[in-house]
């Protein structure tokens, strides 16, 4: 499911920035993966870190460790697997 759009960097270690689709989403600090690229070609990374950037987020992901290799990135889609979302409360 699409979660969001890779809208640059944040900082020089290689962190994506994100504009999540729903901006109010609260579970982002509990993702452990995330799916970079298109709809049917994305790749799959692990997520060190993710916290709130503004209006955006900045996310660590294993493998892109510099602002160079993050800036290939930019302008792609960020998709997460359902499962990986918490329930929602009732």
């Amino acid at each position: 499911m699409r979660f969001g759009r890779v809208v640059g960097t944040h900082g020089l270690k290689g962190a994506l920035k994100i504009r999540p689709d729903n901006p109010d989403r609260t579970s982002t600090p509990s993702l452990v993966r995330l799916f970079v690229g298109t709809a049917g070609n994305a790749i799959e990374k692990r997520v060190l870190k993710a916290t709130r950037a503004g209006s955006a987020l900045a996310v660590l992901l294993e493998g892109i460790d510099t602002i160079e290799a993050a800036q290939a990135f930019k302008g792609r889609e960020a998709f997460v697997d359902a499962g990986d979302l918490p329930q929602l409360g009732e």
